[in-house]
């Protein structure tokens, strides 16, 4: 798989990150969430010498690391394909994997995707309670979780923070920092990804 983006710039976005913090990664669809974020995994774990745990809800592991991945480290990156995880699990599955090595870095591809406890009416309620649950498994566990949502509307615009409050969030208090990927073309993608990364 060929890199769309540079070490450098992925470099100075893991320096606004902290330990402790929910990140999401957001952008319009098929502007290369996915792909940013194995990037980062690959660049923490190559470079950084970090663990980092990978809940890939949109692929299958096989595909993930065809795709997106060009040499996983087995022994430093764990993915999990689980469709459909709940926040539970994840829970679960990093408290379990959090006694067999020190996790830093939590990835979560992606957040729409996950189930709640299923005890809210609404979806956006569901959403409201999934963000919250991994916040605080990001302040437990001391480590950073990103994970990525789409953003649906508006297909053609550059995206903004404003597109994030569809998803029913008060970002003020549930979500840490935001990051928000756009680009013009595939020509121009590694010249225009991480516009904004920004404290809300």
């Amino acid at each position: 798989m060929a890199k769309n983006f540079m070490n450098n710039e992925i470099e100075n976005v893991m320096k606004t990150l902290k330990p402790g913090e929910l990140v999401l990664l957001a952008g319009r669809p098929g502007s290369g969430m996915t792909a940013l974020a194995a990037e980062m995994a690959e660049y923490l774990v190559s470079e950084e010498r970090q663990d980092v745990v990978f809940f890939s809800l949109q692929h299958e592991k096989q595909d993930l690391t065809d795709k997106y991945f060009t040499n996983p480290d087995k022994e430093k990156i764990v993915i999990d394909d689980t469709a459909g995880i709940s926040i539970m699990e994840v829970r679960n599955r990093c408290v379990r994997l959090s006694r067999e090595r020190e996790i830093h870095w939590i990835f979560i591809d992606c957040l729409p995707l996950m189930s709640g406890s299923k005890c809210c009416d609404t979806r956006v309620g569901e959403l409201q309670e999934i963000v919250r649950e991994l916040r605080a498994l990001a302040i437990e566990s001391c480590s950073v979780i990103l994970a990525t949502a789409p953003l649906s509307k508006h297909p053609d615009s550059r995206p903004t923070i404003r597109d994030l409050r569809d998803y029913g969030l008060k970002l003020d208090e549930e979500v840490d920092q935001v990051l928000l990927i756009w680009n013009e073309n595939d020509f121009r993608r590694e010249l225009n990804v991480l516009l904004d990364s920004q404290k809300i």
